[in-house]
C-alpha cells in the first residue's frame, strides 16, 4: 500500500468526511480507527463510543482483508492476517459490543460475497465484476442502506439471516 499523498484519500479521510456530513445535518458522530484484529484496540474503541455517548445501541463489524493467491503460494503471514481480522475480528468487536447492548441492541456483520463462492482460484477485486450480474460493484452508500433497514424498526424482526447484497453474484 501506498502511503497517502497529495490527492489521495485515505479511508480516514473519508471516515472524517462523512462525521463532517453528519454533523452538517445536526447528528453525532465519530471517527474511531482500531485494529480488529487486537481485542484490547477494539475494546478500547467500544468503551470509547460507550463512555462519549453513554450507551451503544448497534455494533456493525464491517472489517476485513482479502490476499490473492494459492493455498500453495500464500504465505502463511496473510493467512494468519486473514484469519485474525475476518474471523478473530468480528468475535472481538460482538464480545466487547454485547455487556453495552441492551435487550433492544442490534448487531450486524458485513463479510465477503467471496465467503460463499469465489469465482477462480485467488481471485481478484477487478476480476471478480466479469462474473457479477449486474456489470459492477456495489457502492457504500448500497451496503449501507440495507444496514440501516437491519438497524432500525423495520428490521427488529430480523436475525440470524444471511442477506447478501451482491449484485446477483451469489443467485
Amino acid at each position: 500500500m501506498r502511503p497517502p499523498g497529495p490527492g489521495r484519500v485515505t479511508r480516514r479521510d473519508r471516515a472524517e468526511q462523512v462525521v463532517g456530513e453528519v454533523a452538517a445535518l445536526q447528528g453525532h458522530a465519530l471517527c474511531l480507527e482500531a485494529d480488529t484484529a487486537d481485542a484490547s484496540a477494539t475494546a478500547r474503541a467500544v468503551e470509547y463510543v460507550v463512555r462519549e455517548w453513554g450507551r451503544l445501541d448497534v455494533v456493525v463489524a464491517n472489517t476485513g482483508v482479502a490476499r490473492a493467491g494459492g493455498i500453495d503460494t500464500l504465505p502463511a503471514e496473510d493467512i494468519d492476517r486473514m484469519i485474525d481480522v475476518n474471523v478473530r475480528g468480528v468475535v472481538h468487536t460482538i464480545r466487547a459490543a454485547l455487556p453495552h447492548l441492551d435487550g433492544d441492541g442490534r448487531i450486524v456483520t458485513v463479510g465477503s460475497v467471496n465467503a460463499e463462492r469465489a469465482p477462480f482460484a485467488g481471485a481478484a477485486a477487478q476480476a471478480m465484476i466479469k462474473w457479477l450480474a449486474l456489470p459492477r460493484i456495489g457502492t457504500p452508500e448500497e451496503v449501507s442502506a440495507l444496514v440501516s433497514h437491519l438497524v432500525g424498526p423495520e428490521g427488529a424482526f430480523i436475525t440470524g439471516a444471511t442477506l447478501a447484497i451482491d449484485g446477483g453474484f451469489t443467485a
